[in-house]
Parts: structure tokens; sequence; C-alpha cells
């Protein structure tokens, strides 16, 4: 069994040699996983026949040199078999990197150290060792010191391996805390990943429209309020820089984009205009569109885009900024009311039933109040 486990060891170890130098480079496909199979039959397979090698050369009494002392002999042969399983597949395979920093000799050295020199110097002192008669006819030096020198340097490799984890360790530990640093720099104290991201994209924003910017100005006012209240301002203010944020709006509203629509009576409900008299005919436009779509959406019960008007805020922008001129949008609010006053198509879904029920009722309401107020 002593001498079966020594040959097996042996063979896979040669096959360790064999994929970290045939397949050293990085495969894919059909070859990646074949390599990915028999890299896991030659560490497992080493694993366990070196470990039977060792416990057979013990039940031996060949590591009766190590130590007088059974639980000391014991406890050193387990680390150093573990040391070496570890130092030869660190260098063979998974390389930790430890002593990427050194010279490239001393790099190169310690390699071929693991993969080499180390398991060549274990399999002599083995063969020595398995084989009492000869064992018995040469010096003890011939056994010993290639065992002695193995251990020894597979402890320092494993000592290098864990000196570089704990380096890694200190190293991403001081990272992140640079990181935290730099991150209260940047936005005042502990911010959430959405905070941050927003920032970061109104910040770096460099596009020749304010369109992105305006889903940030008119985010919900209801959710997350402190750091809501500041995404806004700073998507507000950086919208305000454009010299010609106003001729951008006034796009925006003309798209008979729904979408941007909304974001855009969002922002205006909120933000005093430098030249209403301009946006009197673009947002007439507007309501006009917006007529269209709230009777598509009433009609077919498959469309929700009602929802997305955002009528309450177009009432808003009319009493706030644009009271004298009630007159030139009335009549696009005569259209609106008729059309929301159609009775709206029977929704299956009772839950968007009920949201699409709320969201007209409230539409006809604010439509309703303007009209009599204006």
């Amino acid at each position: 069994m002593a001498y079966i486990s020594y040959v097996l060891t042996l063979l896979f170890f040669f096959g360790i040699s064999l994929i970290n130098g045939y397949f050293s480079k990085p495969h894919r496909g059909e070859d990646g996983i074949a390599l990915g199979m028999m890299l896991q039959v030659v560490v497992i397979g080493f694993t366990i026949c070196s470990l039977i090698l060792t416990l057979s050369i013990w039940w031996k009494g060949g590591f009766d040199w190590v130590s007088p002392q059974g639980r000391t002999r014991n406890i050193l042969v387990g680390i150093g078999w573990l040391c070496m399983v570890v130092a030869i597949f660190d260098s063979s395979f998974f390389e930790s990197g430890w002593y990427h920093d050194l010279p490239d000799f001393f790099r190169l050295l310690i390699k071929r150290i693991g993969q080499i020199w180390m398991p060549l110097l274990v399999f002599a002192s083995c063969f020595f060792l398995l084989n009492t008669e000869l064992k018995a006819r040469v010096s003890p030096y011939f056994y010993k010191t290639p065992m002695a020198i193995a251990f020894g340097l597979a402890a320092l490799m494993v000592l290098g391996i864990l000196f570089g984890w704990a380096r890694r360790q200190i190293e991403h530990k001081i990272a992140v805390r640079e990181a935290r640093q730099e991150e209260i720099r940047k936005y005042g104290g502990d911010r959430s990943w959405y905070f941050k991201t927003s920032m970061d994209f109104i910040n770096a924003h460099n596009d020749t429209t304010i369109t992105r910017l305006l889903s940030y100005a008119v985010m919900d006012r209801d959710r997350d309020k402190g750091e809501n209240d500041e995404i806004r301002k700073a998507a507000v203010a950086k919208i305000k820089s454009y010299e010609h944020w106003e001729t951008n709006l006034i796009r925006i509203l003309e798209s008979k984009d729904i979408g941007d629509i909304f974001n855009a009576y969002g922002f205006l409900e909120a933000n005093t205009l430098e030249h209403p008299k301009e946006f009197i005919i673009p947002i007439k436009n507007s309501i006009t569109y917006v007529t269209t779509v709230s009777n598509e959406s009433i009609k077919n019960p498959d469309n929700f885009f009602l929802g997305s008007t955002n009528i309450g805020a177009l009432c808003h922008i009319l009493e706030a900024q644009f009271k004298g001129d009630a007159a030139d949008f009335r009549p696009n609010m005569v259209n609106l009311q008729k059309v929301l006053d159609i009775p709206p198509a029977k929704r299956s879904d009772k839950k968007y039933a009920q949201g699409f029920d709320e969201i007209l009722q409230k539409s006809r309401l604010v439509v309703k109040n303007w009209l009599e107020a204006n």
C-alpha cells in the first residue's frame, strides 16, 4: 500500500506539472472545461495519495527521528504535510501572489521551489523512508536533510501566503476607509447608493439637452425626502446652468413624448419661468397631446397612460404662472374636460381598475376646478 501510494502521488505530481506547464495559458470552451475537470482530479488525487503516503511512513516509524515525543512528532509531521500541499498548489495553480513585489529572479525562484525542488526533495526522502533495508544502509542525512529542507521551505511559503493574505486585508480596509472619507468629503456623509449614483450622474452630465436631468428634478417628493430634496436641488441647479434651458424645455413640451411631458410639467410646477409668454403655445400644444393620450387611455382597457399625463401639475402651472393668460388655455382645457368625462372602458384587473378610476376622478376634479376659477 505504501509503495502504491508513493507511485500514485508521484503520478499526480507529474499531472500537476503537466497542467501547470502545458495548460499555463487561459483556455475557453471545451478546453477550459476539460482543464477544470483535470484540475479537480489531480488536486484531490494528490492530496489523498500524499496523505496516505505520509500515514504509511508514519505507521512504519519513518518519522521517529523528528521528535522523541509522539504527540509533538505527529503535530510536526501533520503541519509539514499540510504546508507542503498548500505550497505546491499555490505555486502551481492558485498563485496567491504574496511574492509579486519581489524582484523577477526571486519570484521565479520561489515558483520553481514550490513547483519542482520542494516536491523532489520530499519524494527523494520518502523513497528512503519506505525502504527499511535501504534506509539502514545509508546515512540518516540522506533522508532527514531533504525532508527537513522541504518542510522548512513549505512552512516559509505558507507564512508568505498568510502574510500576503493579511497584507491584502489591510490594504482593502485602508482602501475602504479612504473611499469612505472621500465619500464624506464629496457627499457630506454616509449616503445611499441611489443618492451617490444620482449625484454623480447630475454632476457629470454634459448632454446638450436637459431631458434626462428632468427625471431627477421632479422625483417623488414623499420618498426619502432629505436625499431626494438634495438631488432635486442639484438637478434644478444643473438645468438652470444651461444658457438656453427654457428653449430646451419648450422642445420637450412639443416632443409628443408623454413621459418627457410628465417631467416637464413637474419641473414647471416647482420652478418659476423667466419668460412665461414664450411657453403659452408650447403648453397649449402639450395639452392637445395630453388630451389625445387621455382619450386613448380612457377608451382602451389595456392603456394606463392616463397616469402619466400629470394633469394635476398642469392645472397648478396654469394657475400659478399663467393666471393672466387663462383665456388662451381655456379652449384646450374644455376639450380635455370633455375627454375626461367620457365613461372609461371596463378594466378586467380590479387593482388596476381602482387605481385608474382614482386618477381619472382626480384629473376630472382639478380640471373642473380650474375651469370654474378661470
